[in-house]
């Protein structure tokens, strides 16, 4: 059996205004987010176009301060 996707869920509380920045991730292996996937997070392609990819987005959340 061969892993073909790894999904991180990221739940969490409602944020303070000054946290309000969030970012969608772009996918960095595909040209586009399936349909499927589209249909089950609303998240569409055009969306995410300039996004960072994972590696970028996960240290812009790294580096906000406590």
């Amino acid at each position: 059996m061969v892993m073909k996707h790894i999904v991180i869920d990221l739940e969490m509380n409602a944020l303070d205004r000054k946290y309000k920045d969030n970012t969608l991730v772009k996918p960095q292996y595909n040209e586009r987010i399936e349909r499927k996937f589209e249909k089950l997070t609303g998240i569409k392609t055009a969306m995410v176009q300039n996004a960072p990819v994972f590696k970028d987005a996960i240290e812009q959340l790294l580096s906000i301060p406590a």
